[in-house]
Order: C-alpha cells, then sequence, then structure tokens
C-alpha cells in the first residue's frame, strides 16, 4: 500500500509542468529540507531505499503470482545480491559518499542489469512452458480427450506484437517508454486457470499467449476444434481473410455468446497531473535497456477496425464505432447485436488484469466468485490509482465514449462518479459538462453523438447538483 503511494507521489511530481511547476517544486524542495532536518539524511535515504527494494520485490512477486513467469534461483538471488548491496553501501557500511556512488555503479547496477537479463530469461521460459501447454492442450482437444479449461485467442498474425495495451510515453525523465501488449495483459488476467492458447510461431511473443503450431493447410479445422472446447475465446476484429473466417465460424456455431471482443485503444494525449503507472513487465529494476520500438510495437488501431466493421456485418456481427479509449465488447449469441461495452484506457489502470477479470465476470464470460458484483464505477475505481484528478479524467473520457456508444444509462452513472470526486476546481468533469451544456448540437455534430439532447439534459442536471448556475446562462445564451 504505501509501495503503490510513493509511486504516484513521485510520478505526480515528475508530471507536473506549466504555472504551477514552480510553487509546487518550491513546496516539495521545502518539505524534503524540513524532513531531513527533522529526522535527518540518513532516515530519508532509508525510506527511499526501503521503497526501491519493495519495489523490486513486488516486480518478481507480481510475476509469479500472476502466473507470466516462475523466478529461478539464479533471479532471486541475483534480486537478492543487488538490493542487499545496494541497502549496504547505502544505509549500513559507514562509507565516504563517493565511495559509496563507486560501489553503486560498479556493483549494485551491473547486479541490477544481471538480475533484469535472469527475469527475460525467466519470462522466455515460461512462455516456452505456456507453448508445451498449449500443444498438449491442442492435442488432447483433437484426440477428443477431456482437457483443462483454456482461453482460445484469435487476431490477426500481422498484429503480433503490435496491439499496445500501454499507450502513452514513459513518465519518468529520459526514458522510454515500455511496451505492454495485449497478449501479456490477456495471460496476465487469466492466468493459470483458463490459459490463453493461439496458433502461431512458439518464437512470436516471448511474453504472449501459447502457441500451437500446426501445418498451414490445417488450421482452419484445428481452430474449430479448439473453439468448440474452449471455455473463453477473444477475438481482435480485422478485414484479414483469416479473421473473418474466424467470425463466420463464430456465428455459424453460435459461439458469440461466449466471445471477447476486444476494440484496441489508441495513444491517448495525458493531461498534466494525470498519472499512468506504466510497468516494464521485461524488468525488476529501473536499469538496462527497454524493449520498445515505435514502429514494431504500434499500429493504426482505428484503420484495423474499421476495415472490419463493413465485412462483420455480412456475418450478423454489429460492431460498435471505434473510439480511442479501446473496449472490452459482448455480443449477443443470437442476433449479433453488442449486448455490453467497457471503455479499457490500460494506460491508466493500475491493476489492468483485475480490471479485465471484473469485466468478464460483468459480461458473464467467465464466472463470478460468489459475492462478487460490481458496478459499473466499482470496476473502474478499484482498478483506478488513488489520485482524485486521475480518476475524474478516466471516468470523464470512459463516460464521452458511452455518450459516443449510445450508452446514455453508463455515461451518466461514471459522470455522476466523477463529479462526487472531483473538487471545486475541476479540471475535467465540470468543464466537460459546461461545453456540453453551452452548445449541445455543436458538440454532437464534432464526436458524432446520436442524442444530444439526452446529452444536453445529463450535463445541466449534473452541473446543478455541483452547485454550478452557469448552465442557466448558457440556456439563456441560446434562447
Amino acid at each position: 500500500m504505501t509501495d503503490a503511494w510513493s509511486d504516484e507521489i513521485l510520478r505526480f511530481m515528475w508530471d507536473i509542468t506549466g504555472r504551477r511547476a514552480a510553487a509546487l517544486l518550491s513546496l516539495f524542495a521545502g518539505l524534503l529540507i524540513a524532513a531531513i532536518a527533522a529526522f535527518g539524511f540518513k532516515w530519508i535515504l532509508v525510506v527511499a531505499v526501503a521503497g526501491y527494494v519493495l519495489q523490486a520485490i513486488r516486480n518478481v512477486s507480481t510475476g509469479v503470482t500472476s502466473g507470466s513467469t516462475r523466478a529461478s534461483g539464479r533471479t532471486l538471488a541475483a534480486t537478492a545480491f543487488a538490493c542487499v548491496t545496494l541497502v549496504l553501501a547505502l544505509l549500513v557500511i559507514n562509507m565516504p559518499w563517493y565511495v559509496a556512488v563507486l560501489v553503486l555503479i560498479a556493483v549494485v547496477w551491473p547486479a541490477m542489469s544481471v538480475a533484469n537479463y535472469l527475469h527475460r530469461r525467466d519470462l522466455s521460459a515460461a512462455a516456452w512452458q505456456r507453448n508445451r501447454d498449449a500443444t498438449r492442450i491442442g492435442e488432447g482437444v483433437r484426440r477428443g480427450a477431456a482437457t483443462t479449461p483454456y482461453t482460445l485467442y484469435l487476431r490477426p498474425f500481422a498484429s503480433t506484437g503490435r496491439l499496445s495495451m500501454q499507450s502513452v510515453e514513459s513518465q519518468d525523465p529520459g526514458e522510454p517508454p515500455t511496451h505492454l501488449d495485449l497478449e501479456t495483459l490477456i495471460v496476465t488476467a487469466l492466468g493459470r486457470e483458463y490459459p490463453p492458447i493461439a496458433l502461431g510461431r512458439p518464437e512470436d511473443m516471448p511474453a504472449g499467449v501459447g502457441r500451437l503450431q500446426i501445418p498451414e493447410p490445417e488450421w482452419q479445422e484445428v481452430i474449430e476444434q479448439l473453439a468448440r472446447s474452449a471455455s473463453l475465446l477473444v477475438l481482435v476484429p480485422s478485414s484479414d481473410t483469416g479473421t473473418l473466417w474466424e467470425i463466420d465460424l463464430l456465428q455459424r456455431r453460435q459461439y458469440f455468446a461466449k466471445t471477447l471482443f476486444v476494440m484496441p485503444p489508441s495513444p491517448i494525449g495525458r493531461p498534466n497531473g494525470v498519472i499512468s503507472p506504466a510497468r516494464a513487465h521485461n524488468q525488476i529494476f529501473a536499469v538496462g535497456r527497454h524493449l520498445y520500438d515505435p514502429q514494431a510495437h504500434a499500429g493504426d488501431y482505428m484503420s484495423l477496425w474499421e476495415s472490419a466493421q463493413e465485412p462483420a456485418k455480412g456475418f450478423g456481427l454489429d460492431l460498435p464505432r471505434y473510439w480511442p479509449t479501446g473496449a472490452l465488447i459482448r455480443i449477443d449469441g443470437g442476433t449479433g447485436a453488442m449486448l455490453d461495452i467497457v471503455p479499457l484506457m490500460p494506460t491508466f489502470l493500475v491493476r489492468r488484469e483485475q480490471f479485465v477479470r471484473d469485466v468478464l465476470f460483468r459480461f458473464g464470460l467467465l464466472p463470478a466468485p460468489e459475492g462478487v458484483n460490481r458496478s459499473l464505477t466499482d470496476i473502474y475505481t478499484s482498478a483506478l490509482p488513488r489520485q482524485r484528478r486521475t480518476r475524474e479524467w478516466v471516468l470523464t473520457s470512459a463516460a464521452e465514449a458511452y455518450l459516443v456508444w449510445d450508452r446514455q444509462e453508463a455515461a451518466s452513472e461514471l459522470l455522476s462518479k466523477a463529479v462526487q470526486i472531483t473538487r471545486r476546481n475541476s479540471p475535467f468533469v465540470i468543464p466537460f459538462l459546461e461545453t456540453i451544456a453551452q452548445d449541445p448540437e455543436r458538440y454532437a455534430a464534432e464526436v458524432g453523438l446520436k442524442s444530444p439532447m439526452f446529452a444536453d439534459m445529463t450535463a445541466k442536471s449534473l452541473l446543478a447538483s455541483a452547485g454550478r448556475p452557469a448552465v442557466e446562462h448558457y440556456a439563456r445564451q441560446r434562447g
């Protein structure tokens, strides 16, 4: 808990720009000086080092508990050595500061890099184990034998490694953005209970779903067999010939009812003060290389989605309009109409895996644990950082997506929650509502709303509940 809060405070301070920067940085410097004067530099350093060590331990444990990796003894030993050496150099051994710096450069940093390298080896070993599990499941299904529950992941092959779930630049000064792919998120969200498998070469995605390699002429037959026995299907629509065949298969076999449709999110601009808790799944310590290539890890997701909309209608599938937030979608098994949709926005979620699981529980695609019945606002607030500004912005952005998709009740629910958590000088939800109230027809035309009247009424109602009489002025101005 303390570690998470320290992360958020640091990210917020790094992200501050504009007119408040000087005042806030001066305040931070003053508080730091006061803390050093009150407790001494040694204790401040103790807290910082302890927080960093706890962060490293959490990075290891997160991968192990999610099933995305298996920490080897070598990785644990290297991590422990780096942490112990860091503590000895800075806290225990009374050495001059310049000697401590040399120890950090010559011993601690290389040890951290070795731990990161071994961690990546563990990720690779875990991926190969998932490939072996996928082969075992595939062979069992083809023989007609009983298998453990599994998820079948269907996507255009060209999208492998390019469906980014972390679509903003790094907030750490001087560091490149860290890539997190949809496959990695699926693996960690579904874990060992419903291990995801897909067709492809084992080396395609080092941290992705388990790969089942089969001869090219047999792939349709194998997909049909796997889809029949799968507990859950995950599909990324596209106009790719293979994907359209898979959509046709799901429609003919009435598998829409057990399919999660994924609208990939596009990069979203991040306002000042809004944090995005970027995570490097391939690192324990924040040193060394980052596995990110903008050309290899990004794509035109809007074109990918829109190219699939018209062909999908031929198979009875009504895909919603693309929106940069991305979305998880549930489709009616009989009609192909959209039953439910939840904006994804994974970049700004702290508990992304829990968010995906909660959405699957909401959709009824996975059996929910007893007593778990979260509302839409609960799903978001339990996954978002505790920082008020970030919560307000994400809820407002998700509500706008619901307005675009003509889901008025969901939009109203999220906007109401955003108004509840905001302060008097709201940076996001109140200006958003005032924009709608000032000229609903213009706003509707800009974003393509189907029902500007509902948006106008909702904006007026929520502004009134927030004590904003300006909406009456806007109404008189239009009259």
